[in-house]
């Protein structure tokens, strides 16, 4: 099994591939009794190497600067274009890129960690607060009340009815 690990090592073989058909017409000919000059027919398998190459490689750089558009727009939350890409895949390979993609993905779960720690923080604050404040919203509400009803008339009694008790002080 063949382990390609960069856009140039596909070219190559699909290069190598094209000459490797082209050379088998050759012989196939030579077989069935065409005349074949072996100099100009090595200089055309040395071509079509070439340009089979290079016709590879360009389209496999389009082809994954394609599928990278998207990625490199969400890690550089902008937009990304192509350019870019090629120029970023001229100095780096396809692993080098999984590592960035790693490393943005843990210093994305930590936010996310911070975020989350954040909320439970924020929600268990209110809560307090809400416990907290609720029995004296309650009462003030109870002490508006019996002093609207009463048409805010308050004779001795009534104000010591709407007397809150005060806690005694332990100092």
């Amino acid at each position: 099994m063949i382990t390609i690990k960069t856009k140039e090592a596909a070219s190559c073989w699909i290069g190598l591939l094209a000459t490797a058909i082209v050379a088998g017409v050759l012989f196939a000919m030579h077989a069935k009794g065409v005349q074949i000059r072996w100099i100009p027919a090595s200089i055309v398998l040395l071509g079509t190497f070439a340009v089979v190459m290079l016709v590879a490689l360009f389209i496999i750089r389009k082809y994954v600067a394609y599928k990278l558009k998207p990625i490199y727009s969400i890690v550089l939350s902008r937009n990304v274009h192509t350019a870019e890409i090629f120029s970023e895949l001229k100095d780096k390979k396809v692993e080098n890129i999984g590592e960035e993609l790693t490393a943005w993905a843990d210093t994305n779960d930590k936010e996310i960690a911070r975020l989350k720690e954040a909320e439970q923080f924020r929600k268990q604050y209110l809560g307090n607060v809400a416990h907290e404040l609720k029995p004296r919203f309650s009462t003030s509400r109870g002490i508006f009340r019996r002093c609207w009803t009463a048409g805010w008339r308050m004779s001795s009694s009534t104000a010591s009815t709407l007397s809150v008790p005060r806690r005694a002080s332990t100092a």
